[in-house]
């Protein structure tokens, strides 16, 4: 009989049991998701995925989109959603990343570095802090994904490089 909102004794073990087993069965589909696709490309696909959407300024939704896109490409999706959520270990160096993609968008659109003064101009109303963030946020959005694309193209062909000189995960026996 429970009194006073206790579990009894059978409870507690069945619900921990049911808790050990849910973690073995997560442990083993992990475990299971990482090792179907030995494939060298996958893996490095995937990580370039996570690479990319990780040097991207979209900081809430990197691991969102690393997974569909992911998806999308066919290749391990949790290996991509994980690279790109583990880029906020860089989030100290976060304003020198974003300062030099905001210089790749503006030389992009062929701004001078003294044509937008905006940290000295205060915006006019409501449309002229607007008009400044479409006019700097467009810089740095489209910087920012030219940035992170060399960053990771140049992680895939490094990475496809090392992971074809390592032995398959069926040969390390």
């Amino acid at each position: 009989m429970v009194q006073g909102g206790n579990v009894p004794e059978k409870g507690r073990v069945k619900i921990i049991r049911s808790i050990q087993n849910r973690l073995r069965e997560t442990w083993c589909r992990f475990t299971k998701e990482c090792n179907s696709e030995t494939n060298h490309h996958n893996l490095a696909m995937s990580l370039s995925i996570g690479i990319f959407f990780g040097m991207s300024p979209l900081i809430g939704l990197r691991a969102v989109l690393a997974f569909f896109t992911a998806w999308a490409f066919r290749v391990n999706r949790l290996v991509a959603a994980l690279c790109a959520a583990l880029h906020e270990v860089f989030i100290p160096f976060l304003p020198l990343l974003l300062y030099w993609q905001h210089e790749i968008g503006r030389h992009i659109f062929r701004e001078s570095a003294h044509s937008h003064d905006y940290l000295c101009q205060k915006p006019s109303g409501y449309f002229g802090f607007f008009e400044k963030i479409t006019q700097e946020g467009g810089a740095l959005l489209i910087g920012g994904f030219i940035f992170s694309l060399i960053v990771a193209s140049l992680s895939y062909l490094i990475l496809r490089l090392v992971f074809s000189r390592m032995p398959a995960a069926g040969k390390l026996k």
